[in-house]
């Protein structure tokens, strides 16, 4: 299949279509045999003069990358890359900053055929040596913090030979400055002839019980995200004069949901390399540099809204948000802020990431508590948990949310060396995603909660778990149990009831000691926000945490 081919498919934006039925039922994917992601989104534009990516700091620096130049300094890595012994199948890490060189990174790892595993600049040290040790990085493409925390890893993993610092600075031996290691670096060939279904990234993400796993994306992922990128985050119009901005992390799946996709259209993309999240900043981003698609979870648009309740700007034309249910409010805010503007939200995950929302143009529009309706080639059924065929419950049941992994170019390949939790991910060719939801008569899925036990606080999702093996580490702790409760900004927060050992006291001060020991081990967002001590943990019979009911108490204020 060649380039105009595959194009064809893929061009919704350039028909007319009578409504979302004739849409879907049109649709059909092309998954050509060979593909990688570089070539057709950094290649296919080199001869143009586009603009690929505008890119601010803090500071206000500002850089401009046309896709010429983005494909060039690529190349330029991906020598490096290959001088450093970097080949197929290699892991490289990469930050999740939105700096130009993460970007970049990605794009050079795919020409060397590598793996890339985005890797949150906000990690603590041994959730960044868990994601190095697991896959093997041999090479890490990252700037602070996360340089300073591979070098407090004792001993670092014996895998890891290359460190390129995209700050410039670096203490660690293994450590050089990026720009100094691709300058005069002449550019790398052709790209690694890649097939279809070879692994592109693995992210990271938590579950109910144990370690984070790895989430293993295909190269033909990309594909499977275009429809969606056309509906949801288009609106079905796409303009040279488009640009595209998600305030999440590019450790996060909108890394593809945003940033890949829209250059796949050769699409220009804004960065903003921050620290912590600022409102105003945010806002002014949007403003300045004329963001017409702007991506934020609820948590982010609601602290746009109290940090701003009154702001008009007239760039953005589609709001686009995930990861947790929508407010009106806050709907009715974007809409007089950015108004005329199409609000969309999306359902998905990092194993399947947008595979359901609505569509002001197809006449799908915002509905309060759902997320939306399936996007074109998607499709989702929804299932009786305990049963082992994916049996679909009767109409207007709740059942547990399954997409169709037979043929979905969408779905994640498997978790990374992880083969029992990829057996429990899919059955009877389906992918089960531990969410509940309802269909209404009009075919929109009404969201009901998780079917596990994790944690999403402001798009963030946390395995309990986790959280508690880190309090359980600290010497004044001997039990500890996490739950997730209801928090009016974040929608949920962790929090952990506690049993100490005797002889430590149950006061401010250790509250305190014991979030910052769960930031230090795990990452800045995954801690503990509300700590009570108890006398016990209630159990089940089989000993176990009894969650439900430590969830209630806690959620009560009982101890």
């Amino acid at each position: 299949m060649n380039t105009d081919e595959l194009d064809e498919a893929y061009r919704l934006h350039e028909r007319e279509w009578a409504g979302y039925e004739q849409l879907c039922s049109a649709f059909e994917w092309r998954v050509p045999e060979r593909f990688d992601i570089a070539t057709h989104i950094a290649d296919r534009w080199a001869g143009t003069d586009r603009l690929a990516l505008l890119a601010v700091d803090e500071g206000g620096t500002e850089r401009r990358y046309t896709f010429a130049e983005l494909d060039r300094t690529a190349a330029r890595l991906a020598s490096a890359l290959a001088a450093d012994g970097v080949g197929r199948g290699d892991r490289i890490a990469v930050s999740g900053r939105q700096h130009p060189w993460v970007a970049i990174a990605h794009l050079a790892a795919w020409k060397r055929g590598a793996v890339t595993v985005p890797v949150s600049p906000i990690l603590g040290a041994d959730a960044l040596e868990y994601r190095l040790r697991d896959t093997d990085a041999t090479a890490a493409v990252v700037g602070e913090p996360l340089l300073e925390t591979i070098g407090e890893l004792d001993p670092p993993p014996e895998s890891l030979e290359s460190v390129y610092a995209i700050d410039g600075k670096s203490s660690l031996d293994a450590a050089r400055s990026i720009d100094a290691r691709t300058d005069g670096v002449t550019p790398i060939g052709s790209s690694v002839d890649t097939a279809a279904t070879d692994p592109a990234s693995v992210f990271y993400t938590s579950g109910s019980t144990g370690d984070p796993k790895g989430v293993v994306l295909p190269h033909r992922v990309v594909l499977g995200l275009l429809p969606s990128y056309l509906t949801l985050k288009c609106d079905l119009e796409l303009t040279g004069t488009d640009r595209f901005w998600t305030t999440s992390e590019w450790s996060w799946i909108a890394l593809y949901t945003t940033v890949f996709t829209s250059w796949f259209y050769g699409a220009s993309v804004v960065a903003f390399d921050r620290a912590a999240f600022d409102a105003e900043a945010a806002l002014d981003v949007t403003d300045e540099y004329g963001v017409t698609s702007l991506s934020a979870p609820p948590a982010a648009l609601r602290r746009l809204r109290d940090a701003r309740p009154d702001a008009t700007i007239d760039s953005v034309r589609v709001v686009f948000s995930g990861g947790s249910l929508l407010r009106e409010s806050t709907v009715e805010w974007a809409r007089r802020a950015f108004g005329p503007v199409s609000v969309h939200v999306s359902y998905g995950l990092t194993e399947a990431a947008c595979v359901s929302g609505n569509c002001e143009a197809l006449g799908r529009p915002y509905r309060p508590g759902t997320i939306g309706v399936p996007q074109p080639g998607h499709e989702i059924r929804l299932v009786d948990p305990d049963s082992d065929d994916c049996v679909p419950v009767p109409e207007g049941e709740a059942g547990e949310i399954a997409i169709d992994a037979s043929s979905d170019p969408v779905c994640m390949a498997r978790y990374w060396e992880n083969p029992d939790a990829t057996a429990r991910a899919f059955r009877d060719g389906w992918l089960l995603t531990n969410d509940l939801g309802r269909r209404t008569e009009d075919g929109y899925i009404e969201y009901i909660g998780r079917a596990d036990n994790v944690i999403i606080s402001s798009g963030y999702r946390m395995g309990p778990a986790e959280i508690e093996e880190s309090l359980v580490s600290h010497d004044a702790v001997a039990a500890a149990g996490v739950v997730g409760v209801p928090d009016p900004e974040r929608d949920e927060i962790p929090k952990a009831a506690v049993v100490l050992v005797d002889g430590f006291d149950a006061d401010e001060g250790l509250k305190d000691a014991l979030q910052r020991h769960a930031k230090d081990t795990l990452a800045l967002y995954k801690y503990p926000h509300e700590i009570e001590f108890v006398d016990e943990l209630p159990m089940t019979s089989t000993g176990k945490l009894a969650r439900a009911t430590l969830r209630e108490r806690l959620t009560d204020g009982e101890q």
